[in-house]
């Protein structure tokens, strides 16, 4: 929990657009920052939780190959599925061999609303949701890389060119040294 925690609050704080903007101070940075690590603690407690709701053998079905399931099963018949063909008539999608974690987790939190009252009829669309979640999140850490990566390299083409610039004196010339074994890239210098 502390890991995906801290991970949330460093993805808060860098890979949105807005959260800048939400800020009036800089003091506000710590209640945003630790705030987003709380809800991300509480999100890492559930998917904990959902994927414990699981009999072990539905939890190894759904998670060993399929290729490798029957000697799986070999070594540990203990461990066959129990509830996994109920899941897979409800939900409408065939669970075994889906490795990852991705589909556990959705499976569990399925499973979990499955049992609100009132809620009973849409376990399809309480697992697609979580699959949808998971997406979600994954791209918005892909997003949260991409951002600091570029971040990263304008702070690097920034100090090179003030280096350059103090050295040589002229940047113009800065540009020649860099650009002259690389002629088509000056052409992308004003993207950047």
């Amino acid at each position: 929990m502390i890991a995906c925690g801290a991970i949330s609050g460093f993805h808060a704080i860098i890979a949105t657009g807005t959260t800048p903007k939400m800020l009036g101070t800089e003091k506000e940075i710590l209640f945003v920052g630790y705030g987003a690590m709380l809800v991300e603690g509480f999100v890492a407690l559930m998917a904990l939780i959902a994927a414990c709701t699981l009999l072990p053998g539905d939890y190894f079905a759904i998670n060993t190959p399929v290729s490798d399931y029957a000697n799986f099963l070999a070594r540990h018949p203990e461990l066959k599925a129990v509830d996994l063909q109920h899941f897979s008539d409800r939900i409408g999608v065939d669970l075994h061999g889906r490795t990852g974690g991705a589909v556990s987790l959705a499976v569990g939190m399925a499973h979990i609303f499955d049992k609100v009252p009132f809620m009973n009829d849409v376990m399809a669309y309480w697992y697609n949701f979580a699959i949808m979640f998971e997406a979600v999140f994954i791209l918005t850490a892909i997003d949260a890389g991409t951002r600091v990566g570029r971040f990263f390299c304008r702070k690097c083409w920034a100090m090179s060119f003030q280096l350059l610039k103090t050295k040589i004196g002229n940047p113009a010339f800065g540009y020649a040294v860099l650009f002259s074994p690389f002629p088509g890239a000056i052409l992308f210098l004003p993207a950047m």
